[in-house]
Parts: C-alpha cells; structure tokens; sequence
C-alpha cells in the first residue's frame, strides 16, 4: 500500500515536472531578477482583468483554498493581516490555480474571510483557454 502511493506520488512529480518545463519551452516566459516581472493578465472573483503591469509593486500570493495550510492562516488571519498593514506600500493579489475552481470559488472565500484583495483565477481549465 505505501509504495503504491509512493509510486503514485512519484509519477504525479514527474508528471508536473514535464508539464512545467513545456510550459515553459513554449511560452518563453523567463523572470530575470531585479527587472519587471513577465506581464500576465487574469481575472478576479467579479470577472474583472486584472493586469499585472498596472501595478508598480505586488505581493503574489498563491492559495489553494483546500489546502489545510491555507486554511489555518486564513483562519488566523495571517493574509489579511499582513496586507492591511502593507497597504499603502504594495498590491496585493491573490491567485488561485487550484485546477478544479472557478471565480465562484474565489468569491465565496473572499467573502467567508471578509478580504480587502482580489482572487484571481488561474485554473488549468482557465490556462488552457487562454492559450489556444
């Protein structure tokens, strides 16, 4: 039973892996420290485009709401916490990739935890749209 989920896990690495390196290959897609970040543009819980380079200095933070430690922080606050009190120096935007979420998704857990920053959506299914 453990090596089978060993092997399953193993393969799921392996799998990611590959993806991550043909996504890469085919977008050209390269952050090159101390220079502007790649522009990608998403939308958020209400279907606004929100666009990266709109923005002078962001905090990025990815989130997976079924995550258990996404879930202690946001019930601790820890996110809401941190961006109000940054508030006046950076941006700060949530993206969820979580492939099987949508902007619904996001609207609910904007609205459960009561947040100041939008939650862009950046499923696979949404990826995938985008690039064909």
């Amino acid at each position: 039973m453990i090596r089978c989920k060993s092997v399953k896990l193993l393969v799921g690495v392996i799998l990611l892996l590959t993806i991550s390196i043909n996504l890469y290959a085919e977008t050209g897609i390269n952050a090159i420290i101390n220079e502007s970040a790649p522009d990608f543009s998403l939308t958020d819980q209400y279907g606004n485009t929100v666009k990266l380079s709109d923005y002078k200095i962001v905090i990025l933070e990815w989130l997976n709401p079924d995550c258990p430690y996404t879930q202690r922080h946001y019930r601790l606050n820890t996110m809401s916490q941190l961006s109000e009190k940054y508030k006046n120096q950076v941006i700060w935007l949530a993206i969820n990739s979580t492939y099987y979420m949508d902007n619904s998704d996001n609207k609910k857990w904007v609205e459960e935890y009561k947040l100041s920053y939008p939650i862009l959506n950046d499923s696979w299914v949404n990826w995938y749209t985008r690039v064909q």
